[in-house]
């Protein structure tokens, strides 16, 4: 079960979503009920980002990291 929220107009999940596999949802779906068939059918597949957006978030402070402990490390073997 995926739990989504809005962020500037698009969809989306994060680390700190409540979503799990469908197997362990028991609690979730009593508290949501039956539910009821949707009124209109949606295509989200434009509203979904790119995955590289979503690994950008990881890899680009850990180059960051990377290449200032290389400075500092460089610098410190230079004095």
């Amino acid at each position: 079960m995926v739990y989504a929220h809005e962020f500037q107009g698009e969809l989306t999940t994060d680390i700190c979503d409540r979503t799990r596999e469908l197997s362990s949802v028991g609690d979730d779906l009593v508290t949501l009920g039956t539910g009821s068939k949707p009124t209109e059918e949606v295509d989200l597949k434009s509203k979904l980002q790119n995955p590289i957006i979503h690994t950008m978030y990881i890899w680009v402070p850990l180059i960051i990291l990377f290449m200032l402990s290389a400075f500092f490390i460089r610098k410190r073997t230079k004095s």
